[in-house]
């Protein structure tokens, strides 16, 4: 049995809206809820200012069927719904769908955002949005077609439950308000997906970017003026092929969990710092050996001493493929590569990736480092031997 409802049909029929009407009803918070999770729930709404369409134009043509790309407009007006339930959220969105100049961002306007007349820039003091945690988010699935997946076309429902079953646990729980891309029922190699949720606290862009990048959805939806589009299509000289565009999924929770968002943020933050120390360490490194050099008398050898260099000179004999775009193969000699090629390195950047050893650097010495198993002083002979000196 499906999860999904139909709340185009109800949601037009109670509230209709024409391509050009912006009198639409803002719903007003329910008693009871918590004023923090009905502030972070806010949809920022942008209506171009020129009409310029914010959805794709399909034209029937003798050759088959011409493609206009959604519009891109410069300035907008701005207006908010504040949907507390899914129900709330598809009957707002549906009606807003029937707009072709309407889309939405995560956004909020800053002190010198002109409601009526703005810019959609995060640019120094001039921004005009600014980053705010949300308790909602959009997750654009747009890949292949799930195995075994029915048509996008015949059955959006079991799409819908086919794309879920591939997505986090989190998901598959919650419920949320779909809506088809504008290519569905266009191009057969398109199966693409808007899944709209409401989440059980407020994320921070930043969090719901890494989340995102961990299971392998958009992470520019995630930008706080990344325009989420969901002005339904238009259609010249022929039928609209998808008899319905959107729907309600409803899951075992009203409300997508946040603990897995923010967990995905903090891993990622902690992650940046281990990075941003070890290449803290490594510049550390660098400029320890520039001294040491220029104490001994051999002034100006490390400086010169390339990756290429090392490849050319002490370490030819790992090189096993030379590979495109500068990058070669070579044969980790620190876990005895029974491939010969696991260590990858870029002639021309300098970077390097062992992905037996599961170890990487951008330098001439930590290559080194890395090829002597961490001798020093192994290392610097490697890279004085690689530039002979004056």
């Amino acid at each position: 049995m499906s999860n999904a409802t139909d709340y185009s049909a109800e949601s037009s029929a109670s509230d209709p809206v024409s391509a050009q009407s912006s009198e639409i009803d803002i719903p007003i918070q329910p008693a009871g809820v918590d004023e923090a999770l009905a502030d972070s729930a806010v949809v920022m709404l942008l209506t171009t200012a020129d009409g310029t369409n914010v959805c794709k134009t399909f034209k029937h043509a003798e050759t088959g069927v011409d493609v206009t790309p959604y519009g891109k407009a410069c300035h907008f007006s701005v207006s908010s719904i504040q949907p507390q339930t899914i129900a709330e959220l598809a009957q707002n969105l549906d009606a807003y769908s029937q707009r072709r100049d309407v889309c939405v961002i995560r956004g909020v306007p800053t002190a010198v955002c002109n409601l009526n007349y703005t810019r959609r820039t995060m640019a120094g003091a001039d921004a005009t949005f600014a980053s705010k945690p949300r308790s909602w988010a959009m997750v654009d699935y747009d890949r292949g077609k799930p195995s075994g997946a029915p048509s996008l076309v015949d059955d959006p429902d079991g799409a819908v439950e086919a794309v879920l079953a591939q997505s986090p646990p989190e998901m598959q729980k919650a419920s949320c308000w779909y809506q088809l891309g504008n290519s569905a029922g266009i191009n057969p190699n398109k199966y693409s997906l808007h899944l709209w949720f409401l989440l059980d606290a407020p994320v921070q862009d930043s969090d719901l970017r890494a989340y995102f990048k961990e299971h392998g959805f958009d992470p520019a939806l995630a930008n706080a003026i990344q325009v989420h589009y969901i002005a339904k299509p238009v259609f010249v000289g022929m039928a609209d092929p998808v008899p319905r565009r959107s729907g309600i999924r409803r899951g075992k929770q009203e409300r997508l969990a946040a603990g897995p968002i923010v967990a995905a943020g903090t891993l990622a933050r902690k992650i940046a710092e281990i990075e941003a120390r070890q290449a803290a360490q490594e510049r550390l490194r660098d400029t320890m050996l520039r001294a040491l050099f220029r104490s001994s008398g051999d002034r100006g050898t490390y400086v010169k001493a390339t990756v290429a260099d090392l490849l050319d000179g002490p370490f030819a004999d790992i090189v096993t493929t030379e590979a495109s775009d500068g990058w070669v193969h070579c044969a980790c000699p620190v876990h005895a590569s029974s491939s010969n090629e696991s260590l990858h390195i870029n002639r021309e950047t300098g970077q390097w990736r062992c992905h037996g050893c599961d170890v990487s650097g951008g330098t001439a010495w930590s290559l080194a480092m890395f090829l002597v198993s961490g001798d020093r002083d192994d290392a610097i002979a490697a890279l004085k031997s690689a530039v002979p000196r004056e």
